[in-house]
């Protein structure tokens, strides 16, 4: 009789050890995952530019798509695929040229080199890293991930630029 109780309480312990293992990494890998997909509202302060732009999540940082956000703010640049995208913000002097692929930026004639880890290129779109793309762009990118919404906000000296080149 003690040999059979001491047979099941093994088996229950094998058992709860495999379960307690096989949950521990299926939570890692859930944890550990890829990009994933995600669709959000796009603000520009309170103005909707958009109610469904797909965006990417990897290691708990949003990669918004460079050429749709672009499109939206109507800036000259465009996704020209395998990773590169060029144009120019506001007029032909401010000159943007991206290639997520080698990891190079050039704005306005000034050359960078970036971690391309923050840039996720896909067929459609070369995805960047918002703290980047604020960066990069004359925006500031905020996010909820609750709400599923992005804010823009133009910084100050883009609009000062603006305005002194609509009124000089």
């Amino acid at each position: 009789m003690k040999r059979c109780h001491l047979f099941l309480y093994r088996r229950l312990v094998l058992v709860t050890a495999l379960f307690f293992a096989l949950s521990m990494s299926v939570a890692q890998s859930a944890i550990a995952s890829d990009d994933q997909e995600f669709v959000y509202a796009l603000h520009l302060d309170d103005l909707v530019l958009s109610q469904s732009i797909v965006v990417l999540e990897q290691n708990r940082e949003l990669y918004v798509p460079l050429g749709e956000v672009a499109a939206l703010l109507s800036l000259a640049i465009r996704y020209d695929g395998e990773g590169k995208a060029s144009g120019y913000i506001l007029d032909e002097s401010r000159t943007f040229t991206l290639d997520a692929m080698a990891g190079t930026l050039r704005i306005q004639g000034k050359s960078s080199v970036f971690d391309r880890n923050i840039t996720i290129t896909q067929k459609e779109d070369v995805f960047v890293a918002a703290s980047a793309l604020s960066v990069w762009l004359p925006i500031n990118i905020t996010y909820d991930k609750g709400l599923q919404i992005i804010t823009l906000r133009l910084h100050s000296r883009f609009i000062v630029t603006r305005q002194a080149e609509q009124h000089p």
